[in-house]
């Protein structure tokens, strides 16, 4: 590397001789456990619109563990079968029922609808 005369670096967290690294897992140090449910609790919220607010009986509820795609979502919210003609949106955006999922999105389905 340009710079260096070959010696390593010390790690930046490295203070003296008997300083040790900051607790972290690869060292068996245990988060306290609101760093736990800050890290593992994830959510995604659901959204039914029209005769399928009316066909499940809720118009909106939250996952608390994310599924992994769209489709996975609608079976953990009934199971009732979906109809074939069902639209699928995540965070306002038209999307097939194999999109991945994330934490926090918000997952709307909605029958197709039609102009005139």
């Amino acid at each position: 590397m340009p710079g260096t005369s070959g010696r390593r670096r010390a790690p930046k967290y490295r203070v003296n001789a008997t300083a040790g690294p900051p607790p972290d897992h690869t060292s068996g140090h245990t988060d306290t456990h609101e760093q736990q449910v800050k890290r593992t609790t994830m959510s995604i919220n659901i959204r039914l619109f029209a005769s399928l607010r009316e066909r499940i009986g809720i118009d909106e509820t939250r996952l608390d563990e994310t599924p992994a795609t769209v489709a996975e979502a609608w079976r953990r919210v009934t199971d009732i079968e979906r109809p074939g003609n069902t639209l699928a949106a995540v965070n306002h955006e038209y999307v097939d029922l194999n999109h991945p999922l994330k934490d926090g999105d918000e997952v709307a389905f909605f029958p197709p609808v039609t102009g005139g």
